[in-house]
């Protein structure tokens, strides 16, 4: 109860010092790297829910980030709806797309979902880029941009989306849900056996999955003031939320947590340093994270507070 206590204290202090950061700090770069990571937690999240609750591996959620994304740029641009207002409907725009496909993909197990799901995610970009008159096409569409511009106000409200998610995230890992979640993902024979309803279970973790990237996809409409079928669809970001759950811990509460903090790193300075090799640094690291530390950094530090918890028992006797 004690360490439960210290917990929650620790947690607290640091939501409370990422409330305060913008009164401090009015570095605009600074503000942009906490807007980028609370944007990368949230669908990092999103994906981690099918992919490391239930198991379904999926390289297409890019589409949902991509339809999220042109949610918000077609109803603030041509009807006029305030973009923040835009947000929960790019997301159930993106829950609604994920049960259409995903009624007949998720009958698919394993290897044949995963490349089931790059065929769905690259017909997406490629209908988007194609569908002119909606989308704007290879040139996209352009959004306006306020005459006084400051990153505060985006800051706080993806801060506040990233805590709710997380929030949510929790909830389903500790609920009779999350826990048919795990028994699919550990044997989804035996789960039916059971009694779960697998395919109702699958669907609804992919509709949430999608929902949270959805939003997220909505945000970044918003905060960039610009989309384009070739970015919002393409399939690095479908990779690179794996490689943040790889990274952070698949199937943890932590893991797209950690995980995102790392890519924002890697993202941020690699870029810089290996302008054309980014992508061949991003696979070393996670060719290294798969053969020495499968569990990620959520699993290593797991790890090391059971060796510290051993050592303290063992010195106590």
């Amino acid at each position: 109860m004690k360490r439960m206590t210290k917990l929650q204290g620790f947690y607290a202090v640091v939501i409370l010092a990422l409330f305060l950061l913008p009164l401090f700090v009015h570095n605009q770069y600074v503000l942009h790297l906490g807007i980028m990571t609370f944007l990368f937690i949230t669908i990092a999240i999103g994906w981690n829910i099918l992919g490391g609750y239930t198991g379904q591996i999926s390289f297409g959620h890019a589409s949902f980030f991509g339809i999220g994304a042109y949610t918000t740029a077609i109803l603030w641009l041509r009807m006029g709806i305030p973009p923040l207002l835009t947000i929960p409907l790019g997301g159930l725009l993106a829950a609604v797309f994920g049960i259409i496909w995903g009624y007949p993909l998720l009958r698919l197990r394993g290897y044949f979902f995963a490349i089931a799901t790059i065929g769905v995610g690259e017909a997406t970009r490629v209908l988007a880029s194609f569908w002119e008159s909606l989308t704007g096409g290879s040139s996209g569409l352009t959004l306006p941009v306020p005459k006084v511009f400051s990153k505060v106000p985006f800051y706080y409200e993806m801060l506040i989306i990233a805590f709710l998610v997380f929030l949510l995230s929790v909830w389903i890992y500790n609920s009779k849900f999350g826990l048919g979640l795990f028994a699919i993902k550990d044997d989804i024979d035996a789960s039916e056996t059971l009694g779960i309803n697998t395919p109702f279970y699958k669907i609804m973790a992919l509709a949430v999955s999608g929902f949270i990237v959805g939003i997220g996809g909505s945000f970044y409409a918003q905060y960039i003031f610009y989309v384009e079928p070739g970015d919002v669809f393409s399939f690095e970001k479908s990779v690179n939320l794996i490689l943040i759950n790889i990274v952070g811990g698949v199937g943890t509460i932590f893991g797209p947590v950690f995980g995102a903090l790392i890519f924002l790193v890697l993202q941020e300075f690699v870029l810089v340093l290996f302008p054309n090799l980014h992508l061949l640094v991003y696979g070393l690291l996670l060719v290294l994270i798969i053969i020495y530390q499968p569990n990620g950094l959520a699993g290593l530090i797991e790890f090391v507070k059971r060796k510290i918890r051993k050592k303290k028992h063992v010195g106590g006797t």
